[in-house]
This record gives structure tokens, C-alpha cells and sequence, in this order.
């Protein structure tokens, strides 16, 4: 939730899964920070001009 994607945790812990133990461990701790993230985001359809 401090911006550090999981894979970089994973990897400060020793695992070697890319992120899967953590994210499943320590995902429902992230609810409000996912709806936050989804807010961010721009999708662009196929007539959406891209600027």
C-alpha cells in the first residue's frame, strides 16, 4: 500500500513465488487501497481518443 508492488516484497522475504504467498496472505488487508488504485485508472475503448 506504500507503492511496493508484491513481487519486490516477495522477494525481500525470501520467496521465490513472485508475490503469490504474500498477495494471498496479505491481500484482504489491501480492500480500500484496490478501490483507490481502480479509481486511477483510465481505460480507453477502441473510440476513445488518446491523448
Amino acid at each position: 500500500m506504500a507503492g511496493i508492488d508484491f513481487m519486490t516484497i516477495a522477494s525481500w522475504l525470501g520467496h521465490s513465488d513472485g508475490g503469490i504467498l504474500v498477495g494471498k496472505v496479505y491481500g484482504h488487508l489491501a480492500d480500500s487501497h484496490k478501490k483507490a488504485a481502480a479509481k486511477k485508472l483510465h481505460i480507453l475503448s477502441p473510440s476513445t481518443p488518446r491523448s
